[in-house]
């Protein structure tokens, strides 16, 4: 596994639905799906969540693949997960090995494979948002939204510009860690080979990261000054997003159903 995998949701150029959706819709359907994901309290409203999650991921234009294989980095959270609540919850007995005094409960099984699903359904939506959503667009709807704080003297315009520029690099700085990566490799640093031979070999790739990124750092900040970057300015933009028809359709739709799951999970598991 190489580290430029553990980048959750890169953003994918594509022409599909969820793609041109205005990225304020796309935050606060998020926001509200994750909410219903965190709250909901039984398996049948889970099952609904994936069912929800397949349609949208169909409208994506995103290839089930690729989808699936940003999940392998994060694989072991789920195990675990999985793998503690079979251990330590009580319950009645599923089946155990009574020279080993180790039991397996129907309860174990039920809270491991649903807050294992819980966590899948948090990473995928949140993946699907980022592989459908470019920075500039995050960026832009961030600050529009939080226009309102800047009658409280809150720089909401330079935040998101720092906001911007970081998570730009982000990519830059785990391509970074790769390719310094494979150069140790070739000079010989036995980086793959065990866990605490990594730990040990760790800080041939931090310490030259961290200094790369100050270096860039520096020259952005250069970048800037010499081309007159005004940061007192009021900020311009390129283009202006607007709600459309399909942006107040699909929030209707997302509240409609955090409202109806939240509402019959509590009626009737509450």
């Amino acid at each position: 596994m190489t580290f430029k995998n553990l980048i959750l949701g890169k953003y994918l150029n594509r022409e599909s639905f969820i793609h041109n959706l205005d990225p304020r819709t796309k935050f606060l359907s998020l926001f509200l799906i994750l909410l219903t994901t965190t709250l909901v309290s039984n398996f049948y409203f889970i099952g609904g969540l994936f069912l929800f999650l397949g349609f949208t991921l169909l409208l994506t234009n995103i290839s089930i693949s690729y989808f699936l294989r940003q999940f392998l980095p994060f694989l072991w959270i789920i195990i675990i997960t999985l793998f503690f609540h079979i251990i330590f919850t009580n319950g009645r007995i599923l089946f155990q090995i009574y020279w080993l005094n180790f039991r397996v409960t129907y309860e174990g099984v039920y809270n491991g494979l649903f807050y294992s699903s819980r966590i899948i359904l948090l990473l995928a939506f949140s993946n699907l948002f980022m592989l459908t959503t470019s920075i500039t667009d995050i960026t832009d709807g961030m600050e529009i939204m939080l226009k309102p704080l800047k009658k409280l003297k809150i720089p909401v315009d330079k935040l998101c510009l720092i906001l911007n520029i970081s998570l730009r690099f982000i990519p830059t700085i785990f391509e970074e860690v790769e390719r310094i990566r494979k150069a140790q490799v070739a000079r010989g640093a036995e980086i793959e080979k065990g866990l605490f031979k990594r730990m040990q070999n760790i800080t041939s790739i931090v310490v030259p990261v961290f200094i790369s990124s100050f270096r860039r750092a520096e020259e952005l900040a250069i970048t800037l000054a010499s081309r007159g970057y005004p940061p007192e300015s009021k900020r311009t933009y390129y283009r202006n997003i607007h709600f459309k028809i399909r942006d107040y359709s699909v929030l209707f739709f997302i509240i409609f159903i955090t409202f109806a799951f939240l509402y019959f999970d509590n009626y009737l598991f509450g």
